[in-house]
């Protein structure tokens, strides 16, 4: 097994978004790391925060923050997992952080250990979870923790070995210091005080005139165990790989979050808008990777008071459309006070749906549904989530019981894609508007009158019967016209004695003879005619 370890020594100021002012992370009152910024004013690691204080009076000291740095190796492990399926999110003695992979297994598709550390760099180096990218060490060996020794020599592939690859030298092909020499004889080489142990068991090898790693390893096992103790010979043995080192694997959570912090605030919503796009970026990238689809998101933005602010995203139909999700945070925004500044922004996700494979063909309707949904998302974004409801079918034969308003929901739009909108025969003629309580037609001379109008039969009749156990009821529906002109009318027509028998007004194909249609039905119990409905 060819063991790679990722070593990042900036990672407790990565955390943080860059700044133009003097930042400083401290750990126990001391210097941990500094920015450039803070470099040129003579602030450096080791120093105690009131010396920096007494150098720099617009320095900001920060405490160190590992649950922070945890999150964001979490983060970066979720990425590097595409490399191979072993990945280690690792932590030192003295709390360093660095990413460990096999890549034993991966070399032969990735196309060798040059191509497979290109990729892994371009990807530090261009990162989205870091606007300035990690800094970071390359060291390979055959196990974990000489590896891990060796990215902390920088006895390898650096970040600043890398730029000076990108102008003329980019075009040259040239070879790792990887395949170069014996990664075993680097380990040999490197100083004690590199070794992965207390500070004591360090001086007490210095103490001794051990001043290589070598040196140590040459002695005999059982003077090893005479001079020190248990925990530094099992480490040396897991250094030479004589006993196992068993780690936990990472394993990619079937949730997404990320977040970003900033030292200086950002004070209005035009500053939100470049951290927001970072965040949808990195949703859109783990969506796209496992060819997912989002049903929800949400963002909290917290305040240097630690007060929150919440904003749920419910989305109509699943998304995974970097537009779409950033114009409706854009438009939740808005809602948004900026009455202080924010420090940290949270994007979190954990409702996903897969992608849907099947093939659709030149005219599908999907698409039409995806921008119906988009414009539902959007309304409730600007006038709220109950601004929006829609009609929805009851299990009832009685056309003015068959329908109800509800809140609108991702379940109409499912019907939408599944055509199931559709719960009458399409020989069925139903109007688009319907009365909430049918109306008394008036009958003189065996006519129907309404407001004084005669209606024709053109249609019918269509007879629903329902409730027999209950309130009966039985009708025959009819479609009836209202007349524009009754020299257009061949033939008129009036009540029936029976009005179960089939009428029709062969005139009804001239549509031009009609000011209006109406759905009307005689009861068949109350022997009575009603007005139902209008078609449009």
């Amino acid at each position: 097994m060819y063991w790679l370890c990722i070593y990042l020594p900036a990672l407790p100021l990565e955390v943080f978004e860059p700044s133009k002012q003097a930042v400083a992370i401290i750990e126990n009152q001391q210097v941990l790391l500094c920015n450039d910024v803070a470099a040129k004013q003579g602030i450096e690691p080791g120093l105690t925060a009131s010396t920096s204080l007494a150098l720099s009076s617009t320095i900001v000291l920060i405490n160190r923050e590992p649950e922070k740095e945890q999150q964001l190796i979490k983060h970066l492990a979720e990425q590097i997992y595409q490399f191979s399926s072993q990945v280690v999110a690792y932590k030192n003695h003295n709390q360093e952080q660095s990413v460990l992979l096999e890549i034993g297994s991966s070399l032969r598709l990735f196309n060798g250990a040059d191509s497979l550390l290109k990729k892994l760099h371009t990807m530090l180096y261009k990162n989205p979870l870091s606007e300035t990218g990690f800094q970071h060490f390359f060291g390979l060996a055959q196990t974990i923790k000489a590896a891990e020794l060796l990215a902390r020599c920088s006895k390898g592939y650096s970040l600043a070995q890398e730029k000076t690859h990108h102008g003329a030298e980019n075009k040259k092909k040239h070879t790792h210091p990887f395949v170069q020499h014996n990664h075993w004889h680097d380990v040999m080489q490197a100083p004690v005080q590199k070794l992965d142990c207390q500070e004591k068991i360090i001086r007490q090898c210095l103490d001794m005139g051990f001043n290589k790693i070598g040196e140590i390893l040459a002695l005999p096992t059982s003077t090893l165990t005479k001079r020190f103790n248990l925990n530094f010979i099992n480490y040396l043995d897991k250094l030479q790989g004589k006993t196992q080192d068993p780690q936990i694997w990472f394993t990619p959570k079937e949730y997404f979050h990320r977040e970003i912090f900033s030292i200086d605030g950002l004070r209005s919503h035009a500053d939100l808008q470049q951290p927001i796009k970072k965040l949808l970026t990195m949703l859109c990238d783990y969506l796209l990777q496992r060819q997912l689809k989002c049903t929800d998101i949400t963002w909290i933005f917290t305040r240097f008071s630690k007060n929150k602010n919440t904003l749920e995203i419910n989305l109509s139909q699943p998304q995974s459309s970097y537009e779409n999700l950033l114009e409706l945070s854009k438009i939740h925004l808005d809602q948004l006070p900026m009455d202080s500044p924010v420090e940290n922004i949270f994007l979190s996700s954990k409702n996903f749906i897969k992608k849907n494979s099947r093939h659709t063909d030149l005219f599908s309707s999907h698409e039409k549904c995806g921008e119906f949904s988009l414009l539902a998302d959007k309304i409730k974004s600007k006038l709220g989530d109950m601004s929006l409801w829609q009609l929805k079918t009851k299990e009832s034969h009685l056309p003015e019981k068959s329908n109800s308003m509800e809140y609108f929901g991702k379940q109409y739009l499912n019907k939408i894609k599944n055509n199931e909108m559709n719960i009458v025969n399409d020989n069925d003629y139903r109007p688009a508007w319907l009365l909430q309580t049918p109306v008394p037609l008036k009958e003189k001379n065996k006519c129907l009158l309404f407001n004084n109008n005669k209606l024709h039969l053109i249609k019918g009749p269509e007879r629903i019967q329902c409730d027999w156990w209950s309130n009966r009821d039985s009708r025959d529906y009819f479609i009836a016209g209202l007349a524009n002109k009754s020299d257009y009318l061949k033939k008129t027509s009036s009540i029936n004695e029976n009005p179960n028998e089939q009428t029709i007004i062969n005139s009804y194909e001239n549509v031009g003879c009609w000011e209006s249609f109406y759905w009307i039905y005689y009861d068949r119990i109350k022997k009575t005619w009603y007005l139902q409905g209008e078609f449009s």
